[in-house]
């Protein structure tokens, strides 16, 4: 029932009968197997630039395709990427990029990327937030609020910001407050250890800290109960806070954001905690799993990699929730007619995920990507993963 001005009208939608999604979406089910060749071809008849978030799920899909011609086409999206960035380039490009050329050479062995994965992730760390030369707040930007604070704990609580990423490259010399925009920030941060550790496996060397500090950020940023801060909650974001009283916090929310460290731990098997961390994440996601499509920013990002996290996990039975709980969101998002997904904005004015060029296309490659978990061939879907004993449902606070 539709209501155009005055008239009242009732337009009949003639909906195409596909089945049931299998209990969960890491299920090779005959109607996900149906939808991901629909998307596949849709992407593939339908070629349209898209940002770097974009580049790096579609190819991801396409490179876990079983069928040989969506492989190949994978492969040519890889190495258009194939092309070094300069110094300038923003931290979520270089993220990107260097998750999807390290995933392509995990799968081919074709060294003509490793030259470009090199200097990425030399540019990503060049990209990160070093102390002691942290430099985001002045002393007079709490006085005149008549916040008191000395320069010395000022400092102390600026040089917590180490180890994190910006929208920006680091460097002072681009805007007064350092860092492009404003502070650095979990997601950029969570996603240039994603890259660094593939590319670890991809034989890159790595002769700096930058690994170890983006870990302590992450981890600063992280409270008792898995939630993940946006930023630097845990210190100067809304003026000086004890960063271990922060931490102490028992908030359940954010679960995207736990999705993503979720699968930053299982690529870390290096990390002394990163078993445990696993089972926080994965209890987060249990808690808040609702608020997932409620991303700053853009939407569909975070559902995505929440959703990633979740699918990479071997823990059947919040698949399964997690999953039950969207099927209806993936067939809303579904267009009638078309083998195309689009959502409408999120929770912001300027939502990225709805108000930009080829949302189309954006979209069914992210959900072309949630789909390729049913056919895994990437690390970032769990192959060679590391897991948590357990289910997070028996975690959950």
């Amino acid at each position: 029932m539709v209501k155009r001005g005055e008239q009242k009208l009732t337009v009949n939608v003639q909906l195409e009968k596909l089945g049931r999604f299998g209990d969960s979406l890491s299920q090779d089910c005959k109607k996900i197997q149906t939808l991901r060749a629909r998307a596949y071809k849709y992407l593939m008849d339908h070629p349209g630039k898209v940002n770097s978030q974009g580049r790096c799920v579609e190819t991801l899909a396409f490179l876990s395709s079983p069928d040989p011609a969506v492989f190949a086409a994978g492969k040519k999206l890889a190495l258009a990427w194939n092309k070094p960035y300069g110094d300038q380039t923003w931290s979520w490009h270089l993220d990107f990029q260097g998750i999807t050329l390290a995933e392509y050479y995990l799968l081919t062995k074709d060294k003509s990327v490793l030259p470009t994965l090199q200097s990425t992730c030399d540019l990503i760390r060049n990209a990160q937030w070093k102390a002691p030369n942290v430099i985001c707040y002045k002393l007079e930007d709490f006085t005149k609020k008549k916040i008191k604070v000395d320069q010395a704990t000022l400092q102390q609580h600026m040089d917590l910001y180490d180890g994190g990423f910006g929208h920006a490259p680091y460097t002072t010399a681009i805007v007064p407050r350092g860092g492009g925009g404003y502070g650095p920030m979990q997601w950029p941060t969570i996603l240039a250890i994603d890259a660094w550790q593939l590319g670890k496996l991809c034989g890159i060397q790595e002769n700096h800290p930058g690994l170890a500090h983006a870990f302590t950020f992450l981890e600063h940023g992280t409270m008792v109960s898995g939630h993940v801060a946006y930023g630097g909650e845990f210190t100067l974001n809304n003026g000086p806070v004890d960063p271990d009283k922060w931490k102490t916090g028992m908030v359940n929310s954010f679960s995207a954001k736990s999705g993503l460290a979720y699968m930053a731990y299982m690529l870390s098997p290096d990390q002394s905690d990163s078993t445990e961390m696993m089972k926080l994440h994965l209890s987060n996601i249990n808690a808040a799993y609702k608020d997932m499509p409620d991303g700053h920013a853009d939407a569909m990002m975070g559902f995505t990699w929440g959703f990633a996290g979740v699918l990479a996990s071997d823990d059947a039975v919040l698949k399964k929730k997690v999953s039950q709980y969207y099927i209806a969101w993936l067939n809303m998002a579904r267009c009638a007619g078309s083998d195309s997904y689009v959502i409408l904005p999120g929770r912001d004015y300027a939502d990225l995920a709805y108000y930009r060029g080829n949302i189309r296309n954006y979209t069914t490659a992210s959900v072309a990507f949630i789909y390729s978990f049913t056919t895994p061939r990437l690390h970032v879907q769990g192959i060679g993963r590391q897991s948590p004993v357990g289910n997070a449902a028996a975690l959950s606070h």
